[in-house]
């Protein structure tokens, strides 16, 4: 029931570029062929012509050295190109720097993130390896490689530099290089290969053909360059961050979370993971795990985040629910009303104890029949042999069932004019199945005040008539009692069973005996009852625009009690939101 992940987006393109000292920059390898620019070179997998304009966007390939050492991506006709372009400068390069760029192209309109790091850490990587050896700057026997550096007269300089010992200890360590090996810059490049054959300039044209074809089939690649170094790419899916859960929320598993356990996992959510059935809400779940709710709520956040569970409403009789304009895909979806027919049977669960129900001897002409083994039996010798005849629901009536679903009614009140229709349907699973392919949904009642009352504020939720006024005496000096005929309270009794409010004054406890005094010099203390925290509370809740899910699970009651309370604190200054 949850929803498959896509897949990666597919590499369009992928070409490696360097800014040549006479030519500016330009395209050295691409995949495919003639992908970006023209070539003389063709086989199966070569463009009938290049993508795009190669010119038009050379600037920003290898830009002004202020943009390199970034990540950059911009948008060219359909398509979008994103590189690491990546500026080196050295005193033996032609120009005093080397820049170069790994690009890949990908359709604009789709999710490139899982990429994204990818490619700023290939740039960080040959760069790391162009400070080390010039792997990518210097062709090895040809001497069109040259023409990235200086004259002979400089290389001639460069080669005494590098015999100098402080200045092999000092160069090429940065922080990208620091934890890789130093590959002394004299030493030539045979040593260096790939797939044994020695690694140069033109070998970076099958290392970018290796990248492109395996990101594309596997999601990853693993191609070694030397003794220490490799281009090692995994792609993950970046998941959307879980949104908040509330105490009310039931979390419902989508795959067996106790086949996934492993003795590294938080003990929290090794605790929880027999409670979450999909009946206990979050709040129940900390109750019997004997856990705290943040925890819990975290731990429940994490397998949100992977996709490992789902979350819906509480479920009570009170609800209402109505179809969406997806319950037409009840009957076009090739394989949902199968699946709604296995999910809901059931042989066990019965509402026959319920008060609304009223046994009905009548049943569907169009429901099908087939035997399945009874559970029901405990004898070990019949067990095997007794079977039983149960009523599978049709698909028709399960369409009909669910589109007479409506807002007018709550899941009381359905239940008792579709009863005879509910023969053998566990009723909290046909919710879940609903709810879950998106047919049906909660409709949430919220509990709202009128604007006048809400103007009022706080202040006048404190104002009960039946508060009790303690009456207090104007003390004669600092060591007589606040209050007539109560001068002091039990720590452990008389102030955990009563809640003073102080609105001036000072309070100074003290003794030594659990005993305290209270003093205040202009006394003024309110006994808030139970009735006014409750009256406080729902207040709290209809500021918040909580809905009757949460604010019964924060009292502990039913909706009907919860109405009581309403109607008693509010009377007629309250209405119902429906959502």
């Amino acid at each position: 029931m949850s929803t498959l992940f896509p897949g990666f987006v597919p590499i369009t393109a992928m070409f490696y570029a360097v800014f040549h000292p006479t030519e500016g920059t330009k395209v050295v390898h691409q995949v495919p062929s003639g992908s970006m620019v023209p070539t003389d070179a063709q086989d199966s997998s070569s463009a009938d012509e290049p993508l795009f304009h190669f010119d038009s966007i050379k600037n920003f390939i290898i830009p002004k050295p202020q943009l390199c050492d970034r990540l950059i991506s911009f948008k060219v006709d359909q398509f979008r190109v994103v590189g690491f372009p990546v500026n080196i400068y050295g005193s033996h390069y032609a120009r005093n720097s080397f820049s170069f760029n790994f690009c890949f192209v990908f359709p604009y309109d789709r999710d490139i993130t899982p990429y994204k790091g990818n490619i700023k850490r290939l740039g960080k990587m040959f760069r790391a390896l162009e400070e080390q050896s010039r792997i990518l700057s210097k062709k090895s026997g040809e001497n069109s490689g040259e023409i990235f550096f200086k004259d002979k007269e400089s290389s001639d300089y460069l080669q005494q530099q590098h015999s100098n010992p402080l200045f092999q200890v000092n160069q090429g360590i940065t922080e990208d290089t620091k934890y890789l090996r130093t590959v002394n810059p004299n030493v030539e490049l045979q040593d260096i290969r790939v797939g044994g054959h020695k690694l140069s300039l033109n070998s970076i044209e099958s290392l970018i053909q290796q990248i492109y074809q395996d990101l594309n089939n596997y999601s990853e690649c693993l191609i070694p360059i030397d003794a220490s170094n490799s281009v090692d790419i995994k792609l993950f899916p970046v998941l959307p961050s879980p949104a908040d859960i509330l105490p009310s929320d039931v979390p419902v598993p989508t795959m067996k979370l106790d086949s996934m356990v492993d003795l590294n996992w938080d003990p929290t959510m090794i605790k929880i993971l027999p409670f979450i059935n999909g009946i206990n809400p979050v709040c129940r779940i900390s109750q019997l795990a004997d856990a705290d709710y943040y925890l819990t709520k975290t731990c429940i956040q994490h397998l949100l985040y992977y996709q490992c569970l789902n979350m819906v409403s509480i479920f009570q009789f009170s609800n209402t629910y109505a179809p969406t304009p997806n319950v037409r895909l009840f009957l076009t979806h090739p394989t949902m009303a199968a699946e709604c027919q296995e999910y809901v049977l059931s042989e066990d669960v019965s509402f026959s104890e319920l008060p609304m129900h009223t046994p009905s001897p009548l049943r569907n002409e169009e429901e099908d029949y087939f035997h399945r083994p009874s559970s029901h039996s405990q004898s070990a010798s019949a067990a095997s042999e007794k079977q039983v005849r149960i009523v599978v629901p049709s698909q028709s009536s399960l369409f009909t069932l669910y589109s007479s679903l409506h807002q007018g009614h709550t899941i009381k009140e359905w239940y008792i004019h579709h009863q005879r229709h509910l023969r053998n349907i566990d009723l909290r699973r046909f919710l879940l199945f609903g709810v879950l392919k998106g047919i049906i949904y909660h409709v949430r009642a919220i509990p709202v005040l009128h604007t006048s009352h809400l103007a009022l504020g706080s202040s006048a939720i404190d104002e009960d008539p039946a508060q009790e006024n303690l009456v207090a005496e104007e003390p004669t000096s600092s060591s007589q009692p606040a209050f007539k005929g109560l001068r002091s309270y039990q720590l452990n009794e008389d102030i955990s069973e009563s809640v003073l409010t102080v609105n001036s004054g000072k309070v100074r406890f003290r003794g030594s005996a659990g005993q305290a005094d209270l003093f205040q010099e202009k006394p003024n203390f309110k006994k808030i009852s139970q009735k006014s925290r409750q009256k406080q509370q729902l207040f709290r809740h209809m500021q918040k625009s909580r809905d009757f899910d949460y604010i019964c699970t924060e009292l502990a009651s039913s909706r009907s009690e919860v109405e009581s309370l309403l109607d008693e604190y509010f009377g007629s200054e309250w209405g119902l939101l429906l959502c």
